[in-house]
């Protein structure tokens, strides 16, 4: 009986960790260094950095507009991350990226109409969000609460 429990604490454990993980194999907590490895393995490179944002960008331009890393301050870890997709991307691409999601954080989610945002909620802080810019480029933000104030854009 004790053991049975024990399993079932673990899976829980293990299963809330495969949910911090996401597009691109990024992860809340990851080092900065291990991000910027994947990312330029994924022929991403680094274009500017302003106060606790990297942004990056495809070398050769094809499906996205840009990435952000969100940094801890004070750390070298990674709070959240951003990735825009270019508005000529497909609703077949778009579907696919959908896909990802679900496959990568279940398909228990929500759709918040005040916002046009659908949401995976991760942990009681952390989420990922899909929106549409005003330009009609989809956006997808993970997103840690606890460090909202990093998240704003510079001057809100």
């Amino acid at each position: 009986m004790k053991r049975a429990i024990i399993l079932i604490i673990l899976a829980i454990i293990l299963s809330g960790l495969h949910a911090q993980s996401g597009l691109f194999r990024l992860s809340y907590d990851q080092s900065v260094a291990a991000a910027d490895s994947i990312l330029r393995s994924n022929n991403m490179i680094p274009k500017a950095m302003v106060s606790n944002k990297i942004e990056y960008v495809e070398s050769k331009g094809k499906y996205l507009e840009n990435m952000i890393l969100f940094v801890k301050p004070g750390a070298n870890t990674i709070i959240g991350w951003s990735i825009k997709y270019r508005k000529t991307n497909t609703a077949e691409m778009d579907s696919i990226i959908l896909n990802t999601l679900v496959a990568l954080h279940g398909d228990k989610n929500h759709y918040d109409e005040a916002t046009d945002q659908l949401i995976w909620f991760l942990t009681d802080v952390r989420s990922v969000h899909v929106m549409y810019s005003e330009d009609q480029e989809m956006i997808i933000l993970y997103y840690d609460s606890f460090y909202d104030k990093q998240f704003k854009k510079d001057g809100q």
